[in-house]
């Protein structure tokens, strides 16, 4: 992980485990950093991959999950 505190830039890799049911979370501290909206890309060596956002009760946890 990586976080640049200076333009509020985060970068991350994972690898994803298909059989792992459930939400990935990013903790985001919306107010200090983001209040004026962010950019989110996900990418793959195997092409796009199609997610879902979703916010719950606290706009600081971003959760998606692969809807394929």
């Amino acid at each position: 992980m990586f976080f640049q505190t200076e333009n509020a830039s985060f970068k991350t890799a994972f690898t994803l485990e298909k059989s792992v049911a459930g939400l990935t979370e990013i903790y985001m501290n919306y107010d200090l950093f983001y209040d004026e909206g962010f950019k989110f890309v996900v990418s793959s060596p195997e092409g796009l991959l199609d997610y879902t956002i979703t916010y719950e009760n606290d706009k600081n946890y971003l959760s998606f999950a692969l809807t394929d």
